[in-house]
């Protein structure tokens, strides 16, 4: 990572800091802001369609083609592909378990949501993380695992695990072999998690829009871009509007899983 990248990134920080405190007055963020790049033309403020308040939270920085979901198979399991896979689950007296890293994280919330579009003779199994999941799944204990495509993804790129399909629309660099859901036939089913930065609500329009601008001057580096694609990520940027819907659209459609499968986390 270059100076410039460093630089960016600190002053970046150091003001979404002081707005996260409270403490950035008109003339503190005046001050922090000076030596930002000058925004694009201000846009009328998001509107949330709930309230028809206006929102100024939601900064950006949606990563898109975020991490995700993906499902893998013990590599000595006899399907190798998702046709043979589903034949074989409906097959089976009782309910086939998946692996998931977590109860009612995405993977887990994206795996119910597959078993139910697909019909899929199956129950999950929750893991107090990704490792002790892939640790079982590949020791035959759970036949397969529903997590995101890291480190899962690496295992079946390496033979350790049967890639069956993941939920994005183009394949992953991290497991290029492994079908998207989208060559499946089901593009409703393409999902990640996803990751944003938000900011208090009431900070002005063009305090955002100039955060907003350098968040995508910083992962638009290329080493910054590198070094997310290492981890599975692929960067780009959004506007604030488009960051919104995207929490709107997945909160409706998440809150609707865990109600139509009765999840509840244990206290």
């Amino acid at each position: 990572m270059n100076v410039r990248s460093i630089s960016l990134i600190k002053r970046a920080s150091l003001v979404l800091v002081a707005l996260a405190l409270g403490a950035c007055s008109s003339r503190q963020s005046s001050s922090a802001l000076s030596s930002l790049p000058p925004p694009p033309p201000a846009a009328p403020l998001p509107s949330d369609p709930a309230t028809g308040e206006q929102t100024t939270r939601f900064l950006e920085n949606r990563i898109r083609r975020d991490p995700e979901d993906f499902i893998a198979l013990n590599k000595d399991h006899p399907a190798k592909d998702y046709k043979a896979f589903a034949e074989w689950v409906n097959k089976q007296p009782d309910k086939v378990r998946f692996a998931t890293s977590g109860l009612g994280n995405q993977p887990h919330l994206w795996g119910e949501l597959f078993k139910t579009r697909n019909k899929l003779n199956m129950e999950f199994v929750a893991y107090k993380g990704a490792a002790d999941a892939l640790r079982d799944v590949m020791g035959g204990h759970v036949p397969l695992i529903v997590d995101v495509v890291m480190p899962a993804g690496q295992h079946a790129a390496q033979g350790r695990l049967t890639g069956l399909v993941v939920s994005s629309e183009k394949r992953s660099p991290v497991a290029p072999n492994v079908p998207t859901v989208v060559e499946l036939g089901m593009p409703d089913l393409v999902s990640a998690v996803f990751f944003g930065i938000v900011a208090p609500a009431g900070v002005p329009r063009p305090v955002v829009d100039r955060l907003n601008g350098l968040l995508r001057q910083i992962i638009k580096d290329p080493e910054i871009e590198k070094k997310f694609i290492e981890m599975g990520y692929v960067t780009t940027g959004s506007t604030p509007e488009e960051y919104l819907a995207k929490l709107k659209f997945e909160t409706e459609r998440w809150t609707k899983v865990v109600k139509d499968n009765n999840i509840k986390i244990e206290s």
